[in-house]
């Protein structure tokens, strides 16, 4: 099932044949600056078999030089320590920085947020992703997996972001589904009264997709590769547990059908134009 695609009469653009030029820009905000040069060299050492654009990695030791970055929207996904210091003023580290800081990026870009913390992963990472985290890695997992967990958001979440954004003809379409408002490129959906529900990037791509696609169904060797970044032949058994949050969160709005074969169908879904929520804004 391939995306089915818009005019350029209707939004002015034409599917684009280029991929992206470069890999993702990686914000690494941890005080044990020891440490974050591990994570650093890391993250830039050459894996062929996972890496296929480079990957650019900077480093915050304090809340208020990673605010410098988030200003600038400049960082494509932040790699947040939870016991952070602020900066100038020296405070003693504390869980709440960097909850706060994953809070304001979340909140103010669409960049991609994975926590990585020496707290026990049963403890926080729950809270975290209901805040709108994409991944809680604990301290002491071994540095692949934390890239290769890197290079997987970045499949889904490069699209959205600034740089790319009008590389991807779907940017900007806005579909209402139910109640709510689904603007592609964006990762929060509002519904007529300007309620918000902030949703993951794998959320976005499965929306995405279904909201695109002809006949707005998806099965589950389309979602490894259009959604998940990964090979047609994998197997996957999280499309059930997708469609199971996303309802969760968008309640009776989301009407979504299981079909054969493990396949869904997204119902009660239409592409608008003008009328729009109160304060709904495209994106820039």
């Amino acid at each position: 099932m391939a995306p089915s695609q818009p005019s350029e009469d209707k939004l002015g653009l034409v599917a684009p044949e280029l991929e992206p030029p470069t890999g993702p820009r990686v914000l690494i905000v941890e005080d044990d600056a020891s440490y974050a040069i591990q994570l650093l060299r890391a993250l830039r050492e050459e894996t062929p078999s996972l890496v296929q654009k480079p990957i650019s990695v900077d480093v915050a030791t304090n809340v208020e030089e990673a605010l410098q970055f988030l200003n600038t929207d400049a960082i494509d996904i932040y790699i947040i320590d939870l016991k952070l210091s602020e900066g100038d003023t020296h405070l003693l580290p504390t869980p709440e920085l960097g909850r706060d800081l994953a809070k304001m990026v979340i909140e103010k870009t669409n960049a991609g947020v994975i926590i990585h913390s020496s707290l026990p992963a049963d403890s926080v990472a729950a809270g975290l992703i209901v805040l709108g985290a994409d991944d809680y890695i604990q301290k002491g997992t071994n540095k692949e997996i934390l890239k290769a967990k890197v290079l997987a958001l970045w499949r889904r979440i490069q699209f959205s972001r600034p740089s790319h954004s009008k590389l991807f003809v779907h940017t900007d379409r806005i579909f209402q589904i139910g109640d709510w408002y689904f603007s592609v490129g964006r990762r929060d959906l509002v519904d007529g009264a300007g309620n918000v529900i902030r949703i993951s990037a794998t959320e976005h791509a499965f929306l995405r997709h279904l909201c695109t696609v002809e006949g707005n169904e998806i099965d589950r060797e389309t979602f490894n590769v259009e959604v998940l970044g990964r090979a047609s032949y994998e197997k996957d058994m999280r499309i059930d547990n997708l469609v199971y949050r996303l309802r969760n969160k968008l309640g009776e709005n989301l009407q979504i059908v299981s079909l054969r074969d493990g396949a869904y169908k997204l119902l009660n879904v239409k592409e608008v134009e003008t009328i729009l929520p109160p304060n709904f804004k495209k994106t820039a």
